[in-house]
């Protein structure tokens, strides 16, 4: 994780999540909250105002990603 967010409230660094994709998105540090580790930093996770984006699946990330996704609904609740 590079910067603390609402997004990561159920989430701590070191939890592994799924990724399906062999490319990623750079150019971008402004946005990122969260990187992973592949030989070189990958955009792991973007927010602009209140929009986010992951690289990663959430959905298909187990116990992580399910962790992720309740603090986002949480979020969109007002919870912030």
């Amino acid at each position: 994780m590079l910067r603390d967010d609402p997004f990561f409230r159920y989430f701590g660094n070191g939890r592994h999540v799924y990724y399906v994709h062999s490319y990623y998105a750079k150019h971008c540090e402004a946005s990122v909250l969260a990187t992973s580790e592949y030989s070189v930093p990958i955009t792991g996770v973007v927010r602009s105002g209140s929009v986010y984006g992951t690289q990663f699946h959430p959905e298909k990330s187990g116990e992580a990603g399910l962790c992720l996704l309740r603090a986002f609904a949480e979020m969109g609740e007002g919870g912030q």
